[in-house]
């Protein structure tokens, strides 16, 4: 997303403190933006308070969802929003839709074009104590905030402050006032101009300043949430599999610990097989067009899965097989 021309000499009018304290309001289940519905159908147990905390002439003040369910809804439709969702465990990407039911799983982020207040508005569910928050899609164009811990041990049935609102007729503006705030609220995170590069980028950029770098998926530790949660999958090849994988560890997965320099320049270097590969994605294909086919009949009312199981198994078997 390229900045304004000319940010300086900006023609956006951006709201003072003061006049943001009557911007929005929450009254009968109705979040509003200078009276213009957002969010409809919000249950009681939410409510909207302003942070005031570190008001002054250069903080604007905190706007923040609380809820006392873990899993609360909320409503919208016909209302043109982008959004930022993570796909995989290593990757996000945006989305755009005008309902919540266009919403996809684990939403980061969702920024609204409001036509009729000339503004844009942000909504960045946040983290609190122990528990991270996203949206997930719902049905009939509601969207849904989950809070969650990542652990069964770890629960709680109310929030203090689950989401951050923010709004500005610089689209710009918005999302930088927004994580400004939120890093002021949490104070455990840095914005990007307060970051220094890390010295790693040498062994990289070989003199060349970068804009990005991309540091590829295959080194993670990931494993699926209903598999032993100290246990590391190897058989992540297909794109649909991977989006379900969660990080287990912070540490490289197996292949990377047990590598060591030189080890597959040496005089005993494994072999190599160049139609691996092939192979590996043409059994991982197999197996997971085999999970699509028993989805597809458990939901057609089939009870006896019983053979589409056993192929299943058979197939994770040998694709682990040839992983070694």
């Amino acid at each position: 997303m390229a900045l304004p021309n000319d940010p300086t000499n900006s023609i956006f009018h951006v709201f003072k403190s003061s006049e943001r304290h009557n911007i929005f309001e929450l009254v009968d289940g109705k979040l509003c933006v200078t009276n213009v519905p957002l969010l409809i159908e919000i249950p009681r147990n939410v409510t909207l308070k302003v942070f005031l905390q570190y008001a002054n002439p250069l903080m604007l003040p905190f706007h923040c969802l609380s809820v006392s369910n873990p899993y609360l809804s909320r409503k919208f439709s016909e209302r043109d929003f982008l959004s930022i969702f993570r796909f995989k465990t290593w990757w996000s990407t945006q989305w755009v839709g005008n309902s919540g039911s266009d919403l996809q799983k684990e939403t980061r982020w969702m920024l609204f074009d409001v036509p009729g207040t000339k503004s844009y508005v942000v909504i960045v569910p946040i983290i609190e104590g122990k528990f991270m928050s996203a949206f997930h899609l719902g049905t009939k164009g509601c969207v849904l905030i989950c809070a969650e811990s990542g652990s069964t041990l770890v629960k709680s049935s109310s929030f203090h402050a689950i989401a951050y609102v923010n709004v500005s007729e610089n689209l710009y503006n918005s999302m930088k006032e927004a994580y400004s705030y939120i890093k002021v609220h949490l104070d455990t995170s840095k914005l990007l101009e307060e970051k220094s590069v890390a010295s790693l980028i040498n062994k990289f950029d070989g003199g060349i300043s970068l804009r990005f770098l991309i540091i590829d998926d295959g080194w993670q530790s990931v494993n699926f949430e209903v598999q032993n949660p100290n246990e590391y999958v190897k058989s992540l090849i297909v794109a649909t599999i991977q989006t379900i994988a969660r990080l287990h560890r912070f540490d490289e997965c197996e292949k990377f610990m047990k590598y060591k320099g030189g080890f597959l320049l040496g005089y005993n270097s494994p072999p190599f097989d160049p139609k691996k590969p092939e192979m590996l994605i043409s059994k991982a294909n197999e197996l997971d067009l085999t999970e699509k086919y028993h989805n597809k009949a458990a939901q057609s009312g089939i009870t006896d899965l019983s053979r589409y199981d056993i192929q299943i198994e058979k197939l994770k078997s040998e694709l682990d097989g040839m992983f070694g």
